[in-house]
């Protein structure tokens, strides 16, 4: 489903550089997966991390690991 959208994003944005992606599990993560999820970001060194979990499970992951996430702000 992610691949699908990075598709299609380059298609509607030429010259978009998506650097990474990932779809976790339906549940909640845990402590590890959430530190690879952090890893992968702060590895591909993004300007934009789009979250995308639906309402309050991404907000409450943003706030809870903004300051771990390598990414302008």
């Amino acid at each position: 489903m992610v691949e699908k959208l990075a598709v299609r994003l380059r298609d509607r944005f030429p010259g978009i550089q998506i650097v990474g992606t990932y779809a976790p599990p339906f549940r909640l993560l845990t402590e590890s997966e959430d530190a690879t999820a952090i890893e992968l970001i702060n590895t591909a060194q993004p300007d934009i991390v789009w979250i995308g979990l639906g309402a309050a499970k991404e907000e409450y992951w943003a706030a809870s690991y903004i300051r771990r996430v390598n990414a302008p702000s």
